[in-house]
């Protein structure tokens, strides 16, 4: 990405007065996703999401699997729902988040729900980790709310990956947005579809964090489309006093079931099956 795009964003921005006149390009960081405040903030929502609904899972118990990997796991949401379905007798279930703030609400989390005592997450890299054993899961799986992160010249080191530590009878669990098809981008006026939006992340003991995102209309790219977001996250004192104040740049992408079918058969897969009837498409692979 060239600085002179990310510098049209930002003086759009400042215009809207979404940044400060201040806020320079030298000040906008990425992967938010790997910082504290991001745990903080995802922890601090466990519990209006702990009904969220996770349309891979029910795949994971149809197929009895034994020995389960989930990529991107967080403090545990999806594991615990793994571990309430299959049981935790002669199964194994493991995770890996790339972010290790995360480690200590894992196990706080391991104390409310016993069924994750048998369970462990790793904190490494799932594309460069070597912490995992090679053709030795019969599942693994990547929720709806990471594969959008994945940009897409990473998704042969992801599928390379998953095929490294997957048994050659195993089977490789995601979904993806919905948001994919031609037709609905190509009748998309970007201009008319950014959008302003903030929420306030309390937590009793600790700092409050005001939020402020900001998402720019689709562009259409030729895998699909891409939306840049932008997040402020302002730490403040219990009496509401800015402690520190984090600008980030992120992108989600979204893959056209077309594009990415095509890719899945060049990185060595075959797709078992295909669903489409929640609110994201889930797709079970198979090695062939």
């Amino acid at each position: 990405m060239t600085d002179s795009k990310i510098q049209k964003e930002i003086s759009s921005l400042q215009r809207n007065e979404f940044l400060q006149t201040t806020d320079t390009i030298e000040k906008i960081k990425t992967n938010s996703y790997l910082t504290k405040i991001w745990a903080d903030v995802f922890w601090r929502r466990r519990d209006s999401h702990k009904n969220r609904i996770d349309p891979e899972i029910p795949f994971i118990f149809e197929y009895n699997s034994t020995k389960i990997l989930e990529i991107g796991a967080a403090y545990g949401r999806v594991l615990r729902k793994i571990a309430e379905g299959v049981g935790s007798e002669n199964k194994e279930i493991v995770g890996i988040d790339v972010n290790d703030n995360f480690q200590l609400y894992f196990d706080l989390y391991k104390l409310k729900y016993p069924e994750l005592q048998t369970s462990n997450i790793l904190y490494d890299d799932f594309l460069t980790t070597s912490k995992l054993q090679n053709d030795y899961f019969d599942t693994i799986v990547l929720p709806m709310n990471t594969f959008p992160i994945v940009h897409p010249s990473n998704l042969e080191t992801l599928f390379s990956k998953v095929k490294q530590h997957l048994k050659s009878d195993g089977l490789f669990i995601f979904s993806k947005n919905k948001f994919s098809s031609n037709k609905l981008l190509d009748t998309m006026d970007k201009s008319t579809n950014n959008s302003h939006s903030g929420d306030l992340s309390v937590e009793l003991g600790n700092n409050p964090i005001a939020m402020e995102f900001y998402d720019f209309g689709t562009e259409k790219m030729e895998y699909g489309a891409q939306r840049v977001n932008y997040a402020i996250y302002n730490e403040m004192t219990t009496n509401y006093q800015l402690i520190s104040r984090e600008l980030y740049r992120g992108v989600h992408y979204f893959f056209n079931d077309v594009w990415l079918q095509e890719k899945i058969v060049d990185f060595g897969f075959v797709v078992k099956s295909k669903d489409n009837q929640s609110h994201s498409i889930v797709y079970v692979l198979s090695l062939p």
